[in-house]
């Protein structure tokens, strides 16, 4: 239950108070973890973030900055979000859900469940934190900072996404997200990021490897999947058996791969 509620006017008091508080204080966006019984995120005090001034969406030359308060249905209405970015949110059916949930949010509390995490992997996306400027990935191994935004290197990069679920409304089971640089049909800086396993997103970097230096063939499903199965450690579960599970992650991922070159 929600004892204390306070609304910090900036960054630096926003820090103070969770200083102050420690472990017992939450960040506050929109309240969609906080307090929900099917996370296990329960603060009894909060400090809201809403007049801090991070529900801005900038693009210059080289880089799309999101503020870490935008809102999932934010990025899905905005002109300068990347569209493979809009697909994740959209995987979020709810639209209500989506006024609700931030971008900072769902890095912050970075469940097994995120759709957009994977995605933002794949783009290699930075978070900008009170201390630093990390890659998503870093971030991820330890959340203790306020997240401010999200940055999102342009580039000629490809990325395809893609979501499994027992139904359309129901938790993710898989995230696949696949980005790379083509260049006369020279594949590069290949990123495989598969979500819904743990936490933080589990790159393929072997499999990445063998793509790039042409070990492994692009159209050839099979070995595609057989390289992804043999990355995974999976149990059996509500959502399927083990080899259910290894099959259609490899099946995503081959899927993610093959529309990257079909452009």
């Amino acid at each position: 239950m929600i004892r204390e509620f306070f609304k910090p006017s900036s960054i630096e008091e926003a820090i103070k108070l969770k200083d102050r508080h420690k472990d017992n204080a939450g960040w506050f966006g929109n309240g969609t973890f906080i307090n929900n019984g099917s996370f296990e995120f329960h603060h009894e005090t909060v400090i809201h973030l809403e007049n801090l001034n991070l529900t801005d969406i900038k693009e210059t030359p080289d880089t799309i900055t999101i503020g870490a308060s935008v809102t999932l249905q934010e990025l899905m209405d905005s002109d300068s979000a990347p569209q493979v970015l809009k697909e994740a949110a959209l995987h979020e059916t709810s639209r209500h859900i989506r006024n609700m949930r931030t971008l900072g949010g769902d890095i912050g509390i970075g469940t097994v469940y995120s759709n957009t995490i994977p995605c933002l992997v794949a783009l290699s996306a930075c978070v900008k934190t009170c201390d630093a400027i990390l890659l998503l990935e870093e971030y991820l191994i330890n959340k203790n900072s306020l997240i401010l935004e999200i940055i999102i290197p342009k580039s000629d990069r490809i990325c395809r996404l893609k979501k499994v679920s027992l139904q359309s409304n129901s938790p993710t089971i898989f995230t696949a997200a696949v980005s790379m640089e083509k260049d006369k049909k020279i594949v590069e800086k290949m990123i495989i990021a598969l979500g819904g396993i743990k936490a933080a997103p589990i790159r393929l970097v072997t499999l990445e490897n063998d793509l790039v230096k042409g070990l492994v063939n692009p159209t050839d499903t099979t070995a595609i999947k057989k390289a992804v199965a043999s990355n995974l450690n999976l149990v059996s579960d509500i959502n399927g058996s083990t080899e259910y599970k290894k099959y259609i992650a490899g099946i995503s991922v081959a899927d993610c791969i093959t529309r990257c070159f079909q452009v």
